[in-house]
């Protein structure tokens, strides 16, 4: 007989999309078809994959076969009893590292922006550079398959833009905070661009979700050389209001900075924490807005006057799309700010796109190319 049990009830959501590695154990496990004991050990398999464990059980939920431990003591179907057993020390969480390296290559008389390093560890990565606007500039999509962190899990995106290449990096969807565990709950993203002399990089990653009681600490660092310039937006959102699911619970911290030369020119941080309901309710904080966000772009080099004449233009296009209440433009250390303070990512999204539309060309003239993916 098979007695299998289960310490605990289990959670009502643990179904996790990275079953890639744990599926290809089981498939070969199955394969084996031992003639004894091959009920309880595919009972066992089918058992894990129908309530949609893509990581092994932790000690609170782990399983307990009789009559595996029988067929250990008799030495058989050593291997796939062992399995069960080996499978609780398999880590829980990720911890993936992309590092990007794009140079320019002069072919022809003509600037050419080359994907030089992709080096990847674990679910993050890209698979080709793509040129919508002409080998001068690499449209880059980052892919993490997995979707999301939970506890324990660590993104590190590590991209050099060296001397006078020209890149547009941005994700095919939202990025995650899932609900934390009570062990070990911190979820950390690490991200860190570096731009050469007279390098361009524009960094426009998809909104961040963060689901009720997560631990999130997102960390962004921009280092400017001589000449180089930056355009790049954070979107965040506070829960999932549509789905009545607020974030009565948790926390979330991020911090985002941009140096030039080696000075801070630019310093933004978000830090919130449910426990504190004053910040998210305070009208001089969020204002019961659960989706904020900001577009940086520079450092432009004209006059003051210009300038005023820019922030102006921006302003009005604005107020033509009665987006004057929620979104606000300024100018800081030769940088355009643009924040936006609402309800709704898409429409933070669409305003910083228009307002990007218009600074590009006079950034660095080029008019705007929306990559090929936003348009899925």
């Amino acid at each position: 007989t098979t007695a299998i049990s289960i310490e605990s009830a289990l959670p009502k959501r643990i179904l996790d999309s990275r079953t890639t590695a744990w599926m290809q154990e089981v498939e070969r496990r199955r394969k084996l078809k031992p003639r004894s004991h091959s009920r309880l050990i595919r009972g066992a398999f089918n058992w894990r994959l129908s309530i949609g464990i893509g990581r092994p059980l932790s000690n609170r939920y782990r399983i307990r076969s009789v009559s595996s431990q029988v067929a250990l003591e008799n030495n058989k179907d050593k291997d796939i009893a062992d399995s069960i057993d080996r499978s609780r020390d398999i880590p829980w969480h990720w911890q993936a590292h992309l590092q990007l390296r794009l140079v320019s290559r002069i072919r022809q008389g003509v600037s050419n922006t080359i994907l030089n390093r992709c080096r990847h560890n674990g679910p993050l990565y890209v698979q080709k550079p793509f040129y919508p606007e002409g080998k001068s500039c690499a449209h880059i999509y980052l892919l993490h398959p997995p979707g999301g962190l939970v506890s324990g899990d660590t993104l590190r995106v590590d991209i050099e833009v060296q001397d006078d290449a020209h890149t547009v990096i941005t994700t095919p969807g939202a990025a995650r905070m899932y609900r934390a565990r009570d062990e070990s709950p911190l979820q950390r993203q690490e991200i860190q661009l570096t731009l050469g002399k007279n390098a361009i990089m524009e960094w426009f990653p998809m909104e961040t979700i963060v689901y009720n009681a997560a631990a999130a600490k997102v960390n962004t660092t921009i280092t400017l050389e001589e000449g180089s310039c930056y355009m790049g937006w954070e979107v965040t959102c506070l829960g999932l209001p549509a789905s009545q699911a607020l974030m009565d619970e948790g926390s979330f911290a991020q911090h985002y900075r941009i140096l030039q030369n080696g000075v801070p020119i630019f310093i933004d941080s978000l830090h919130y924490d449910a426990q504190h309901k004053t910040m998210f309710t305070h009208a001089a904080a969020m204002q019961s807005k659960t989706v904020s966000g900001f577009f940086i772009a520079g450092p432009f080099l004209q006059t003051s006057d210009d300038n005023e004449s820019m922030i102006d233009l921006l302003r009005q296009t604005l107020c033509e799309k009665q987006l004057e209440k929620l979104i606000a433009v300024t100018m800081m250390n030769g940088f355009c700010v643009i924040r936006y303070l609402g309800h709704s990512a898409n429409q933070a999204r669409d305003g910083f796109t228009l307002m990007w539309k218009l600074l590009r060309p006079i950034l660095i003239n080029k008019e705007a190319c929306l990559p090929r993916i936003w348009l899925t």
